[in-house]
């Protein structure tokens, strides 16, 4: 009686564990078809006193639950499933005493407490090792008392802390998800001042064309050649103005420079910037633009924080020893309150966002991101080794 309730206990378990490991369309009946045919499999098993195999055959079962019904592609998701069943089948296999049923369930707790902590990327040194160890306390206690009161505890407790846990990373994951919509909808909205900009600025070009062109025939009309070629020369200089701010000699990296740039000078923030780069670098097209765009983004953040003659961003890149080598600084308030003056490494809000965004991408490249916070200054380094393996 004890295994069977342990068994089903632990076909719960698996339930959970599938649904948050994997992305499993929603709705009850597939569920308790495949949670039927797992109790079926396993009231079998023990007819023919194979539990062993009963449980290769509910891993079999929840693999084919994960290929009909996972969201995500089948091919990054079915060892992370079948995983349970398999080391439950093992461990029962293993553990031939009279608690290990309660063993085996103790250490599945901890087992999908580290594969879902994994999976949230909520899992760090200090947490999994105070959770193990917490585990292991619980097991060893298990091992020594043999006790039913003792073990009864150790059931509820081992329980009790799993779904603790489970609730306070699941709230965090959620309020984590939160900020990044709320982060990437203002990421959209200045993207769509960027084209706008552009679009006014092309707007306003269509509009002076007519314009220019009636100056020229006037001075045509009047002969007046030299006159033409003036206006000439400053309708070029004005058109390169316009076309380009910065030609680094890397097609993205101008891109969001100059979009970037553009709409920094329109909120009177004065910029420089210097900009040398090969045709094409290591680093995907889509990394630079988050890289580069969230420093800028955050550069000109900081500028509208003080007075229009204070503000400047001071932009440098190139290629140093076959590193990919970014140098932004910025103005900043004077007098930063306590959260400014920590946020680098509390990294709240959508700044923190930004640059915590940055950071993953710096160390995917094996890189380092240096930022230093001081009263009327922010400077940011950004150094990628880019040579190819």
């Amino acid at each position: 009686m004890v295994a069977i309730v342990f068994n089903t206990i632990l076909i719960v378990l698996y339930f959970y564990y599938t649904y948050n490991i994997a992305n499993i369309q929603k709705g009850k009946i597939k569920t308790i078809i495949a949670f039927i045919l797992c109790i079926l499999t396993l009231s079998i098993s023990y007819l023919f006193k194979c539990e062993f195999a009963g449980w290769i055959l509910i891993s079999l079962i929840m693999i084919l639950f994960d290929l009909f019904y996972d969201e995500e592609p089948f091919v990054f998701q079915w060892y992370k499933v079948s995983s349970y069943g398999l080391v439950t089948a093992i461990m029962l296999l293993i553990l031939s005493s009279s608690l290990s049923y309660l063993l085996v369930y103790e250490l599945m707790l901890l087992l999908c407490f580290i594969l879902l902590s994994n999976q949230r990327k909520c899992l760090n040194i200090v947490n999994g090792i105070f959770v193990a160890l917490t585990y292991l306390i619980i097991i060893a206690t298990t091992i020594i008392y043999k006790n039913n009161n003792i073990n009864a505890l150790m059931f509820l407790l081992s329980t009790l802390l799993f779904f603790i846990l489970e609730f306070i990373f699941q709230s965090y994951q959620a309020s984590f998800e939160k900020s990044t919509r709320h982060f990437q909808q203002n990421v959209l909205h200045n993207q769509y001042e960027e084209i706008k900009n552009i679009y006014l600025n092309m707007r306003g070009w269509r509009h002076d064309y007519h314009n220019h062109l009636q100056t020229i025939k006037a001075h045509l009309a009047l002969n007046q050649l030299d006159e033409v070629q003036k206006y000439l020369l400053e309708l070029e200089n004005d058109l390169k103005r316009v076309d380009s701010y910065v030609k680094s000699g890397n097609l993205m990296a101008d891109a969001i420079l100059n979009s970037k740039i553009s709409i920094a000078e329109n909120k009177s923030i004065d910029v420089k910037c210097k900009a040398e780069l090969p045709e094409k670098l290591v680093i995907t097209d889509i990394d630079m633009c988050v890289i580069l765009g969230n420093l800028l983004d955050n550069a000109t953040e900081s500028c509208m924080k003080i007075d229009e003659d204070k503000r400047f961003i001071r932009i440098y890149i190139a290629m140093l020893k076959k590193q990919l080598y970014i140098s932004i600084q910025n103005s900043a308030k004077e007098e930063l309150d306590f959260n400014e003056r920590n946020y680098i490494s509390t990294k709240r809000g959508e700044h923190g966002l930004g640059m915590k965004r940055v950071k993953i991408l710096v160390d995917k490249y094996n890189g380092y991101l240096n930022l230093q916070n001081e009263p009327g200054i922010f400077a940011c380094e950004v150094t990628i080794p880019l040579a190819d393996n």
